[in-house]
């Protein structure tokens, strides 16, 4: 009954019933091993997170280090705390959703390769069930992974993600009903686990090779995504800082542009301060939208990924963004990321030979791709995609690279998880940037193999293998950091 009125709380006000108040999170490690705290947090868009790197490090072991931040937040915000070593090698992740006017204290201690975290403050209980439920991925999204095996063009989607997101939110009904979590945190929790439960079914639905989507015609999967963008509409800023909630707008954005009705794909001209913009037929439901501000976001969101996705972007539509929202903080951003898009990566010789191997065929596994190509091999895996700008950054580094891993006698495996649509782009990017190499797009078995042996949060996503076929590194140093690559590759491989 709690968790009812929660919601209902939540429709009628979505998370603007908080003012804008300072939330603390004080952080105390203690660690036998030298490390680094970083706490991130959502950055409107696709543009990722800011990241808050703390100045205070644990110089040798048994040190410890408090870190303590005040952030003025307006809702519900999710955060990320990540505990990197002397290498920036990933040693632990915590995640919570902080609460306006919320002091929270979290202590990690690392001792012996053993991480504990525990919380204290008003919601304690509510951050220690979140931060661990996510720790395992696979499991966490077991739920949605056996709903969207099973679904069928009569599913009510509507009725499913919501309970969906109550077998998410049920153990928070019980710390609720214990007095352990506060009622402001409930109506947080809720709303984030159904904007992740939706989220989750858009983009499977975007998934024509995943489960029974495949056996849905576009019309079905159209239906079945608008249900679920009416259900839990995107264009809530108070869902922009929780979990997934850019990714959702991104979502959003997508199946706007998918709804174009100009079969012609005619662009079109409007008139801003007596000039003249030609607005590219891609962008042109956004012109729709009457309310400024989701205008303004969805477009930037939107804008970002097709510059991420197409190397053929015009710059001139920035320059329409800019002119549509003179005062818009993306501008900046958007230019930036455009020019590091657009700055050629030299071309090198590799010394690998190419080698794409078959993604639709038996390879559901790492160890499958072992046993068929790389037996009793040194391996250095790159986890991509070509939609991932960082990723295509660290190929600026294969000259070098590549010729000191050859001597070494370590194979280079480049892991894809770009949709099977995407395979032509896929196979030019391999060519155009001359990754010489063992390929592979990541099915979702394979991919979720990696994920339980490799996990990973972000790409670009780099570990080695060793000739036993143990992988000696689940979060290897990037080829841009060249020496404690290097260092790293020496370590771990050992010649």
């Amino acid at each position: 009954m709690k968790s009812a009125l929660a919601i209902v709380i939540f429709a009628i006000t979505g998370l603007s019933l908080y003012a804008q108040k300072s939330t603390i999170i004080k952080c105390n490690v203690t660690s036998d091993i030298p490390v680094k705290l970083v706490i991130q947090e959502p950055f409107d868009i696709f543009f990722g997170y800011l990241s808050y790197i703390d100045t205070c490090q644990t110089k040798s072991p048994s040190n410890s280090f408090t870190f303590s931040r005040s952030f003025d937040i307006k809702q519900a915000t999710y955060y990320r705390l990540m505990l990197l070593d002397s290498l920036n090698t990933f040693v632990s992740l915590t995640e919570l959703i902080a609460i306006p006017q919320e002091q929270i204290n979290i202590y990690l201690t690392i001792k012996d390769a053993m991480i504990n975290t525990k919380f204290e403050g008003p919601s304690s209980e509510g951050h220690s069930l979140f931060n661990f439920t996510r720790q395992d991925r696979i499991s966490f999204y077991k739920p949605l992974n056996s709903y969207i095996s099973t679904i069928k063009p009569t599913s009510n989607i509507a009725a499913d993600v919501d309970s969906l997101a109550k077998q998410y939110i049920q153990p928070y009904d019980s710390l609720f009903a214990k007095n352990t979590i506060s009622n402001e945190y409930l109506i947080s929790i809720s709303a984030n686990f159904r904007l992740t439960s939706s989220n989750f079914l858009v983009y499977e639905l975007y998934s024509v090779s995943n489960g029974n989507v495949a056996k849905l015609n576009t019309h079905e999967r159209v239906v079945m995504q608008n249900t679920l963008f009416q259900a839990i509409p995107a264009n809530n800023p108070a869902q922009f800082s929780l979990d997934n909630g850019t990714n959702y707008l991104a979502a959003y954005a997508l199946y706007m542009q998918n709804q174009i009705e100009d079969s012609n794909n005619i662009d079109t001209t409007i008139n801003v301060n007596n000039r003249s913009l030609l607005i590219k037929y891609r962008f042109k439901p956004f012109l729709k939208l009457n309310n400024q501000f989701w205008q303004e976001h969805i477009w930037a969101a939107y804008l970002s990924s097709f510059i991420a996705i197409y190397p053929d972007m015009p710059s001139d539509q920035i320059d329409v963004f800019e002119a549509l929202f003179p005062k818009s903080r993306f501008t900046k951003i958007l230019h930036e990321q455009f020019l590091k898009k657009h700055t050629d990566i030299p071309i090198q010789k590799s010394p690998y030979k190419i080698i794409v191997l078959d993604s639709t065929c038996s390879y559901t596994s790492l160890n499958d791709i072992l046993k068929s190509k790389l037996r009793r091999k040194n391996i250095f895996i790159d986890i991509w995609a070509t939609w991932c700008a960082p990723c295509k950054d660290e190929f600026r580094h294969n000259n070098q690279v590549d010729s000191i891993l050859k001597s070494k006698n370590i194979e280079r495996l480049y892991i894809s998880i770009d949709a099977f649509c995407n395979k032509k782009r896929w196979l030019e990017y391999i060519q155009k940037y001359n990754l010489g190499g063992y390929h592979i797009i990541a099915g979702k078995e394979l991919y979720n193999d990696i994920q339980q042996k490799i996990p990973f949060y972000s790409i670009p996503h780099f570990a080695i293998i060793n000739t036993k076929g143990q992988i000696v590194d689940k979060n290897a140093i990037r080829p841009s950091n060249r020496n404690k690559f290097l260092k790293n590759v020496k370590e771990k491989i050992g010649n």
